[in-house]
């Protein structure tokens, strides 16, 4: 019932509670025009209860707290959408419904192999599912190797079609990038 207020854990506890069917990639759309304070409690609740799920964030009109939107998106491996002209709503769903109906790839993983086994980080710490369209996007932080450079291959595996794939990039002419100083 609406009462002024804008209440997301019960209807995202209760959204991430069902989970009956195992045998195909749930995603929850999770639309919202309003912002609340309680970002943390949001965040921990996400973390524990999304599971295999993944969680798509809709915000609509000019008050939804795209922070929360956004970091709740990523944790639970899906994009958000924001909508600020009522008259885009349609056509702005329609176009998340097509992406939903057409994932590429699932459960990705990044590993590195070179001098030493693991990257020191990769963002986003958990890399979102793949859709037909759109591009992956991560910043790997690589260990200082010297005046010898990079050398090894990033390792990329996923399923595709309920089937194991994987992908090597050889990174021996990888640069560094100054637009990385924005998080390291």
């Amino acid at each position: 019932a609406a009462d002024g207020g804008t209440e997301m854990a019960a209807p995202l506890r209760f959204a991430m509670a069902d989970k009956k069917r195992a045998d195909r990639l749930r995603q929850i759309v999770f639309i919202t025009d309003g912002a609340v304070s309680n970002e943390a409690e949001l965040f921990r609740l996400i973390a524990h209860e999304i599971g295999e799920s993944r969680l798509f964030t809709v915000g609509i009109g000019s008050a939804p707290n795209t922070h929360l939107m956004t970091q709740a998106a990523a944790m639970g491996r899906g994009a958000y959408t924001y909508i600020d002209d009522p008259s885009e709503i349609e056509q702005r769903i329609g176009l998340l419904s097509d992406k939903l109906e057409r994932p590429a790839l699932t459960d990705l993983r990044l590993r590195w192999s070179g001098k030493t086994s693991v990257a020191s980080e990769i963002l986003p710490t958990v890399l979102p599912d793949l859709y037909f369209g759109e591009p992956l996007s991560f910043a790997v932080r690589l260990p200082d190797t010297g005046p010898d450079g990079l050398k090894g291959t990033i390792e990329l595996t996923g399923m595709l079609a309920e089937k194991q794939w994987r992908a090597s990039v050889d990174i021996s002419r990888a640069v560094p990038a100054a637009s990385v100083a924005a998080i390291w």
